[in-house]
Protein backbone atom coordinates (compact mmCIF):
# COMPACT_ATOMS: atom_id res chain seq x y z
CA UNK A 1 0.00 0.00 0.00
CA UNK A 2 1.31 3.58 -0.85
CA UNK A 3 2.16 5.65 2.78
CA UNK A 4 -0.79 7.73 1.46
CA UNK A 5 -3.08 5.10 1.49
CA UNK A 6 -6.61 6.16 4.02
CA UNK A 7 -7.08 3.59 6.86
CA UNK A 8 -10.28 2.41 4.79
CA UNK A 9 -7.78 0.85 2.21
CA UNK A 10 -5.49 -0.35 4.34
CA UNK A 11 -7.93 -2.33 6.07
CA UNK A 12 -9.85 -3.87 2.60
CA UNK A 13 -6.73 -5.24 1.88
CA UNK A 14 -5.98 -6.79 4.57
CA UNK A 15 -8.98 -8.49 4.49
CA UNK A 16 -8.59 -9.60 0.57
CA UNK A 17 -5.03 -10.93 1.50
CA UNK A 18 -6.61 -13.92 3.00
CA UNK A 19 -9.11 -14.73 0.51
CA UNK A 20 -6.01 -16.54 -1.39
CA UNK A 21 -6.22 -18.63 1.61
CA UNK A 22 -9.42 -19.86 0.95
CA UNK A 23 -8.98 -23.41 -0.79
CA UNK A 24 -11.27 -22.91 -3.87
CA UNK A 25 -11.19 -26.77 -5.54
CA UNK A 26 -12.36 -26.01 -9.67
CA UNK A 27 -10.51 -28.44 -10.90
CA UNK A 28 -11.65 -31.06 -8.01
CA UNK A 29 -15.72 -29.53 -8.85
CA UNK A 30 -15.48 -30.13 -12.31
CA UNK A 31 -14.75 -34.13 -12.35
CA UNK A 32 -17.49 -36.55 -11.34
CA UNK A 33 -14.10 -38.65 -9.49
CA UNK A 34 -13.62 -35.91 -7.28
CA UNK A 35 -16.29 -33.84 -6.89
CA UNK A 36 -17.84 -33.82 -3.25
CA UNK A 37 -21.02 -35.09 -2.54
CA UNK A 38 -23.26 -31.91 -2.08
CA UNK A 39 -22.25 -30.37 -5.31
CA UNK A 40 -23.12 -33.56 -7.28
CA UNK A 41 -26.25 -31.68 -8.50
CA UNK A 42 -24.90 -28.94 -9.81
CA UNK A 43 -22.59 -30.99 -11.85
CA UNK A 44 -25.39 -32.58 -12.97
CA UNK A 45 -26.86 -29.87 -14.49
CA UNK A 46 -24.15 -28.65 -15.68
CA UNK A 47 -23.51 -31.81 -17.49
CA UNK A 48 -27.10 -31.86 -18.79
CA UNK A 49 -28.05 -35.50 -17.53
CA UNK A 50 -31.31 -36.44 -18.28
CA UNK A 51 -31.73 -38.57 -15.20
CA UNK A 52 -31.63 -37.43 -12.19
CA UNK A 53 -32.02 -38.80 -8.27
CA UNK A 54 -31.31 -37.82 -5.27
CA UNK A 55 -31.67 -41.21 -3.25
CA UNK A 56 -29.20 -43.03 -5.55
CA UNK A 57 -25.60 -43.48 -4.01
CA UNK A 58 -22.92 -41.54 -4.85
CA UNK A 59 -21.17 -44.54 -7.23
CA UNK A 60 -24.75 -44.71 -9.22
CA UNK A 61 -24.45 -40.35 -9.53
CA UNK A 62 -20.88 -40.51 -10.69
CA UNK A 63 -21.27 -43.15 -13.59
CA UNK A 64 -24.24 -41.53 -14.42
CA UNK A 65 -22.38 -37.80 -14.55
CA UNK A 66 -19.90 -39.42 -16.64
CA UNK A 67 -22.09 -41.24 -19.21
CA UNK A 68 -23.61 -37.75 -19.63
CA UNK A 69 -21.27 -36.78 -22.67
CA UNK A 70 -21.32 -39.45 -24.56
CA UNK A 71 -24.84 -40.26 -24.24
CA UNK A 72 -25.56 -36.60 -25.69
CA UNK A 73 -22.86 -37.52 -28.57
CA UNK A 74 -24.29 -40.56 -29.72
CA UNK A 75 -28.25 -39.94 -28.88
CA UNK A 76 -29.96 -42.02 -31.65
CA UNK A 77 -27.71 -44.88 -31.46
CA UNK A 78 -28.06 -48.13 -30.10
CA UNK A 79 -24.66 -47.46 -27.82
CA UNK A 80 -26.60 -44.49 -26.70
CA UNK A 81 -29.52 -46.09 -25.44
CA UNK A 82 -27.26 -48.82 -23.49
CA UNK A 83 -25.31 -45.85 -21.68
CA UNK A 84 -28.49 -44.10 -20.62
CA UNK A 85 -29.83 -47.64 -18.78
CA UNK A 86 -27.08 -49.23 -17.86
CA UNK A 87 -25.41 -46.20 -15.39
CA UNK A 88 -28.40 -46.83 -13.22
CA UNK A 89 -27.53 -50.21 -12.71
CA UNK A 90 -29.54 -52.19 -15.06
CA UNK A 91 -27.86 -54.56 -18.00
CA UNK A 92 -29.62 -54.18 -21.41
CA UNK A 93 -29.71 -56.77 -24.14
CA UNK A 94 -31.07 -54.71 -27.50
CA UNK A 95 -32.33 -57.19 -30.36
CA UNK A 96 -32.83 -55.68 -33.68
CA UNK A 97 -35.89 -56.76 -36.24
CA UNK A 98 -33.58 -58.78 -38.48
CA UNK A 99 -31.86 -60.70 -35.77
CA UNK A 100 -35.64 -61.48 -34.28
CA UNK A 101 -36.96 -64.86 -34.19
CA UNK A 102 -39.27 -65.28 -36.15
CA UNK A 103 -38.20 -61.54 -37.77
CA UNK A 104 -39.96 -58.66 -36.61
CA UNK A 105 -41.48 -55.62 -38.00
CA UNK A 106 -38.92 -53.86 -40.31
CA UNK A 107 -37.82 -50.61 -37.89
CA UNK A 108 -38.25 -52.10 -34.68
CA UNK A 109 -35.93 -53.93 -31.85
CA UNK A 110 -37.07 -55.53 -28.67
CA UNK A 111 -35.54 -54.57 -25.26
CA UNK A 112 -34.77 -56.99 -22.45
CA UNK A 113 -33.97 -55.04 -19.37
CA UNK A 114 -32.20 -57.58 -16.51
CA UNK A 115 -32.63 -55.72 -13.00
CA UNK A 116 -31.26 -56.52 -9.79
CA UNK A 117 -32.76 -57.78 -6.82
CA UNK A 118 -33.91 -54.41 -5.90
CA UNK A 119 -36.60 -54.99 -8.89
CA UNK A 120 -38.30 -51.50 -10.81
CA UNK A 121 -40.97 -49.34 -9.15
CA UNK A 122 -43.52 -47.83 -11.39
CA UNK A 123 -41.89 -44.69 -11.67
CA UNK A 124 -38.60 -46.20 -12.67
CA UNK A 125 -40.34 -47.88 -15.34
CA UNK A 126 -42.15 -44.69 -16.93
CA UNK A 127 -38.32 -42.89 -16.34
CA UNK A 128 -37.05 -45.83 -18.26
CA UNK A 129 -39.39 -45.51 -21.02
CA UNK A 130 -38.43 -41.92 -21.45
CA UNK A 131 -35.10 -42.26 -21.59
CA UNK A 132 -35.22 -45.15 -24.13
CA UNK A 133 -37.96 -42.61 -26.21
CA UNK A 134 -35.01 -39.96 -25.66
CA UNK A 135 -31.99 -41.76 -27.32
CA UNK A 136 -33.16 -44.12 -29.62
CA UNK A 137 -33.33 -43.38 -33.11
CA UNK A 138 -36.08 -41.62 -34.23
CA UNK A 139 -36.35 -44.12 -37.38
CA UNK A 140 -36.83 -46.86 -34.65
CA UNK A 141 -39.50 -47.87 -32.60
CA UNK A 142 -39.49 -50.31 -29.70
CA UNK A 143 -41.80 -53.07 -30.61
CA UNK A 144 -41.23 -54.95 -26.94
CA UNK A 145 -40.02 -54.25 -23.68
CA UNK A 146 -39.19 -57.17 -21.27
CA UNK A 147 -38.12 -56.75 -17.75
CA UNK A 148 -36.19 -59.68 -15.78
CA UNK A 149 -35.78 -60.00 -12.06
CA UNK A 150 -32.41 -61.26 -10.99
CA UNK A 151 -31.16 -62.27 -7.75
CA UNK A 152 -27.71 -63.21 -6.99
CA UNK A 153 -26.70 -65.47 -3.85
CA UNK A 154 -23.93 -67.99 -2.95
CA UNK A 155 -25.38 -71.22 -2.46
CA UNK A 156 -22.92 -73.46 -0.12
CA UNK A 157 -22.77 -77.94 0.06
CA UNK A 158 -20.93 -79.94 1.96
CA UNK A 159 -20.31 -83.36 2.06
CA UNK A 160 -18.98 -86.25 5.12
CA UNK A 161 -18.01 -89.65 4.19
CA UNK A 162 -18.18 -92.30 6.82
CA UNK A 163 -17.01 -95.90 6.61
CA UNK A 164 -17.35 -98.35 9.47
CA UNK A 165 -17.00 -101.78 9.96
CA UNK A 166 -19.08 -104.34 12.15
CA UNK A 167 -17.28 -107.14 13.53
CA UNK A 168 -19.02 -110.09 15.13
CA UNK A 169 -16.49 -112.29 17.33
CA UNK A 170 -18.29 -115.62 18.39
CA UNK A 171 -16.05 -118.04 20.62
CA UNK A 172 -14.11 -120.90 18.83
CA UNK A 173 -16.56 -124.18 19.18
CA UNK A 174 -14.35 -127.84 19.00
CA UNK A 175 -17.51 -129.64 18.66
CA UNK A 176 -21.39 -128.57 17.54
CA UNK A 177 -23.36 -127.23 20.83
CA UNK A 178 -26.26 -129.36 21.63
CA UNK A 179 -29.18 -127.68 23.76
CA UNK A 180 -31.59 -130.34 25.74
CA UNK A 181 -33.84 -129.51 28.35
CA UNK A 182 -37.03 -131.14 30.03
CA UNK A 183 -40.45 -130.46 31.48
CA UNK A 184 -41.77 -131.55 34.62
CA UNK A 185 -44.75 -131.18 36.35
CA UNK A 186 -45.33 -129.58 39.84
CA UNK A 187 -47.86 -130.38 42.19
CA UNK A 188 -49.39 -128.42 44.98
CA UNK A 189 -52.65 -128.18 47.73
CA UNK A 190 -55.08 -125.73 47.18
CA UNK A 191 -57.67 -125.34 49.91
CA UNK A 192 -61.02 -122.94 49.93
CA UNK A 193 -63.06 -122.79 53.04
CA UNK A 194 -66.48 -121.09 52.48
CA UNK A 195 -68.15 -119.65 55.35
CA UNK A 196 -71.95 -118.74 55.29
CA UNK A 197 -74.05 -117.18 58.07
CA UNK A 198 -77.58 -117.32 58.08
CA UNK A 199 -79.88 -116.23 60.88
CA UNK A 200 -80.71 -117.35 63.90
CA UNK A 201 -83.65 -120.12 62.32
CA UNK A 202 -80.91 -121.79 60.12
CA UNK A 203 -78.18 -123.84 61.18
CA UNK A 204 -74.61 -122.63 60.03
CA UNK A 205 -72.74 -124.88 57.12
CA UNK A 206 -69.06 -125.23 56.52
CA UNK A 207 -67.54 -127.27 53.35
CA UNK A 208 -64.44 -126.91 51.75
CA UNK A 209 -62.60 -128.64 49.16
CA UNK A 210 -59.22 -130.26 48.54
CA UNK A 211 -57.62 -129.27 44.83
CA UNK A 212 -54.42 -129.52 43.02
CA UNK A 213 -52.51 -125.78 42.19
CA UNK A 214 -49.16 -124.55 41.79
CA UNK A 215 -48.82 -123.28 45.71
CA UNK A 216 -50.44 -123.13 48.26
CA UNK A 217 -53.17 -120.73 48.45
CA UNK A 218 -55.56 -120.20 51.56
CA UNK A 219 -59.09 -118.11 50.73
CA UNK A 220 -61.29 -117.99 53.43
CA UNK A 221 -65.55 -116.35 52.28
CA UNK A 222 -67.00 -114.89 55.04
CA UNK A 223 -70.72 -113.82 53.86
CA UNK A 224 -73.51 -112.51 56.18
CA UNK A 225 -76.74 -112.01 55.61
CA UNK A 226 -78.90 -108.85 57.95
CA UNK A 227 -80.31 -110.33 61.14
CA UNK A 228 -77.86 -113.18 61.41
CA UNK A 229 -76.41 -111.73 64.81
Amino acid sequence: MPPNATPVERHLAATGAAIADIPIPLRDIGHAATCPANVLPVLAWERSVDRWDADWPDATKRAVINASFLVHQRKGTVGAIRRAIEPLGYRVQIVPWYEMQPHGRRGTFSLEIVATARGISAEMYEELKRLIDDAKPLSRHVAELTIHLEARGAAHMGGLPMLGDVITVHPRLSHPATVSGCVRHVGAYHVTDTLTVYPRSLPVTVDGGLRHASAWHLIDTVTVFQGSL
